[in-house]
């Protein structure tokens, strides 16, 4: 039976980083995945993100974001969660 996974993307794309690197967020993924395939994986990342990763990978980042799978969704700024 499949299990739902989400993944602070944020966190994981700026591992080790001072920005946030997409191709780093895809690659921890891929690797999840080829471990866990048959995990549902939900990644969710800040509102800046998508302001704050290479421009070189702007376009990809919000063709995953607008993508009706809803693998990868972005915080709305404001947004405050439970604690």
């Amino acid at each position: 039976m499949p299990h739902h996974v989400v993944v602070d993307g944020s966190n994981i794309a700026t591992e080790g980083r001072s920005l946030p690197s997409l191709a780093q967020l895809n690659e921890a993924v891929m690797a999840f995945m080829a471990e866990h395939p048959d995990a549902l994986i939900t990644v969710v990342v800040d509102a800046t993100f998508g302001h704050r990763i290479d421009a070189k990978e702007v376009k990809e980042f919000d063709e995953a974001v607008a993508e009706e799978s809803e693998a990868v969704v972005q915080q709305m700024m404001g947004f405050k969660g439970k604690r």
